[in-house]
């Protein structure tokens, strides 16, 4: 039998039958009604991954989400053709997922859920999902938490995901969604940083660029403001690099009518009025030249 992919397998040559499936442990695909094995390694060339429910009565497919599954030892439990003991099957199954999620550290599946949570919130993408989930696991194994503040933790190992993907996030938007304590976690993710031998870079006033003109509906002064940033050379020069940003931001918005008050830009970007105000001279001193 040659590979195949499994979208091609429409029915079987045996019965004529087009009750086809796939079974997810073995990868074979084979026909309900007679049992013939049409492949013992069909593939699937689709975006996503997809299982087919044991049940012959669901043929939904679902996705299945790598930050969902459970890296540890599993029990399969039934037979993908056995139809008669399907609700005794089920009854094993239930019974031996909750079991293994109570054999598990309770840290690591508390902190698991806790951290989609906290990204789902920020609007984070999913590479800092699976970024976090496997550092807190790591974390997890080397007893990192005896000692400290579970949310403590949790905002480290996100800003640190964060630091690392180039994701500007600051640590007081990542503790709103917790109880953590900013000064604590700032210690934590250093720790964190010293324990994986990685120390990221800050975040520059280009990475936060773009997030905060976007954020201000000014997508189309986005160049303009990339411009500046290179023509001023104030990224890098020990300024505040949201600062930088925010005097961008009120400086375009000055000179477009877009009526962006400073008050707004210190609220948002986390900086005083008195920041802004001077980047604003800043960029004028050198357009001006």
């Amino acid at each position: 039998m040659k590979d195949m992919r499994w979208a091609e397998i429409d029915s079987c040559p045996e019965c004529g039958s087009k009750k086809i499936v796939r079974d997810k442990y073995t990868t074979e695909v084979l026909c309900k009604e007679c049992g013939l094995i049409l492949s013992d390694h069909a593939f699937d060339d689709l975006s996503e991954i997809y299982s087919i429910d044991d049940s012959i009565n669901n043929t939904n497919r679902n996705i299945i989400d790598n930050l969902r599954r459970d890296d540890t030892l599993q029990t399969y439990v039934g037979n993908i053709l056995d139809m008669n003991n399907e609700k005794k099957n089920y009854k094993l199954k239930k019974t031996n997922t909750r079991e293994r999620y109570y054999e598990q550290s309770q840290y690591l599946t508390d902190g698991i859920v806790e951290i989609k949570r906290i990204c789902s919130l920020l609007l984070l993408p999913k590479s800092i999902k699976v970024s976090s989930i496997s550092l807190f696991k790591l974390l997890d194994n080397e007893n990192f938490f005896h000692g400290r503040q579970f949310d403590n933790v949790l905002a480290a190992i996100i800003y640190y995901s964060c630091r690392q993907f180039r994701i500007p996030r600051l640590i007081s938007e990542i503790i709103k969604t917790t109880d953590a304590n900013k000064k604590k976690v700032r210690r934590t993710y250093l720790k964190i940083a010293k324990k994986t031998n990685n120390i990221q870079k800050p975040f520059t006033a280009e990475d936060y660029l773009t997030r905060y003109v976007n954020e201000f509906n000014m997508t189309n002064e986005l160049t303009m403001a990339k411009k500046i940033l290179n023509d001023t050379s104030l990224d890098g020069s020990g300024k505040n690099p949201r600062g930088v940003v925010g005097g961008i931001v009120r400086y375009i918005s000055k000179n477009n009518g877009n009526h962006i008050t400073q008050k707004e830009i210190s609220s948002k970007l986390n900086i005083s009025t008195d920041v802004i105000r001077q980047r604003v001279k800043d960029i004028e001193k050198h357009i001006d030249v």
